[in-house]
């Protein structure tokens, strides 16, 4: 990437906090528009950072934030579970 390892780090975390940003507001009308929410996560902002992993070497420790929304808002919210409820095993 041009510009060096510091430009690539506040860019790749710019990009990051936006699509947290994203995931979460996402996560908040998943309650009413479960199905539109998913086919955006799915057809869209996913697709962004999956290019984005693609083009530029070693950021996955960069998308540590961005698991964390999905796994603990995202997911829950499209499933109709509270914040920390789990399904049942």
């Amino acid at each position: 990437m041009w510009g060096g390892p510091r430009k690539k780090d506040k860019w790749i975390k710019g990009k990051v906090e936006g699509w947290v940003q994203d995931v979460w507001v996402m996560a908040n009308v998943a309650g009413k528009y479960p199905q539109a929410v998913y086919i955006g996560f799915v057809k869209c902002k996913q697709q962004e950072w999956q290019y984005v992993q693609r083009v530029v070497a070693n950021i996955g420790h960069y998308f540590e934030p961005l698991e964390e929304v999905i796994r603990n808002e995202l997911i829950p919210a499209l499933l109709g579970l509270k914040v920390g409820e789990r399904l049942a095993a």
